[in-house]
């Protein structure tokens, strides 16, 4: 099963000709397959309605092969909404989490709960250092390829510690969407992959949307 997060009108599996302007660089993966289309709102081809901030997820451990996340997790709240407890026992773990931790971890702890081992999620977000990261009034953070960073093991001179129970590592190195003048430099070359980086991260608005793929480390 491939889980499609936060779907939105934007339904899994889609040919490459129907695909959306949009996601037209998303993985291969969305083109075929077994998916499952969850979202707050029952929009057509919605196969799952749920509440994708409130946790425990109703989702299996180990049973997705991959999930594709686009421009959901900047929406993610700070503060941890757990189920009722009639919808779902107390569970000491999720207590714990909802007290300890920051929205952001324990929204990745359920994806990487979900997925099978060594298996991937594909994340788009808004690019922090951009007018699509501070325009959206829903927004709740703002996010660098550092942000994905806290989700895997921390170096051994690292001087903190949120104490996590899940680790994922990079599958490649984060892509910047750049647009206008830069878009045109990258696509043809003229800038290495440090340059571009750079470019990104001190130029503002030279790009607007990140792209991660990391894999889920059990």
């Amino acid at each position: 099963m491939r889980l499609n997060l936060g779907c939105g009108n934007v339904i899994f599996p889609v040919s490459k000709e129907a695909t959306p302007w949009h996601i037209k660089t998303a993985p291969e993966e969305v083109h075929d397959g077994e998916w499952m289309n969850v979202d707050k709102y029952g929009n057509k081809g919605v196969d799952q309605i749920t509440d994708l901030f409130r946790y425990p997820l109703p989702f299996k451990d180990n049973s997705a092969d991959f999930i594709y996340c686009s421009h959901l997790v900047e929406h993610i709240p700070h503060a941890v909404t757990l189920l009722d407890e009639f919808d779902v026992p107390v569970n000491e773990k999720y207590d714990y989490m909802s007290r300890h931790l920051d929205g952001w971890f324990v929204f990745f702890y359920e994806c990487w709960r979900i997925l099978k081992p060594n298996a991937e999620i594909y994340i788009a977000s808004p690019f922090a250092f951009s007018n699509a990261a501070f325009s959206d009034p829903t927004h709740t953070r703002y996010i660098t390829p550092a942000t994905f960073g806290y989700l895997c093991e921390p170096e051994a001179n690292t001087p903190f510690d949120y104490h996590l129970p899940m680790r994922f590592e990079f599958v490649e190195p984060p892509v910047f969407r750049f647009f206008g003048k830069w878009a045109e430099a990258v696509k043809a070359g003229k800038v290495s992959a440090e340059q571009a980086t750079e470019i990104a991260m001190t130029r503002f608005n030279s790009c607007d949307e990140l792209r991660v793929r990391m894999r889920a480390i059990k």
